[in-house]
């Protein structure tokens, strides 16, 4: 399954379970992957993704950095770490915390919101 993500025309990364899955592998197993990700809308973003990564310092930062975060950075807009407790990451959240709107912001919950759960059943097994 490695390296294997739904393609728009085999070049932009976009959602789908294959993205999901393959992302999920990348983050559970290597801790970290970057996708070059459309919402099919005709925006295009960079995205990095790492899954508990090694923290420096006490946890109190304006972001909660404890263990076993999604961190999730869109170039050129922000960053956040999200529980990895599954489920759907709403529009407007992904806006205050990563700086998209409008279908973007739908598209890219979806995604993080999938590969969440996927990260979840994959540590809980």
């Amino acid at each position: 399954m490695y390296n294997t993500h739904d393609t728009l025309d085999r070049s932009l990364v976009v959602n789908g379970p294959l993205t999901y899955e393959s992302a999920a592998f990348d983050l559970t197993i290597r801790g970290h992957v970057v996708l070059n990700w459309t919402d099919r809308d005709g925006t295009v973003l960079n995205l990095l993704m790492c899954f508990a990564p090694t923290t420096v310092g006490d946890a109190c930062g304006v972001v909660d950095s404890g263990p076993a975060k999604l961190w999730v950075g869109v170039a050129g807009k922000g960053c956040f770490a999200f529980a990895v407790d599954g489920g759907y990451v709403d529009a407007s959240y992904v806006t205050e915390k990563l700086r998209v709107t409008g279908s973007t912001a739908i598209h890219l919950g979806t995604l993080i919101g999938n590969v969440r759960t996927t990260i979840a059943k994959v540590e809980s097994a």
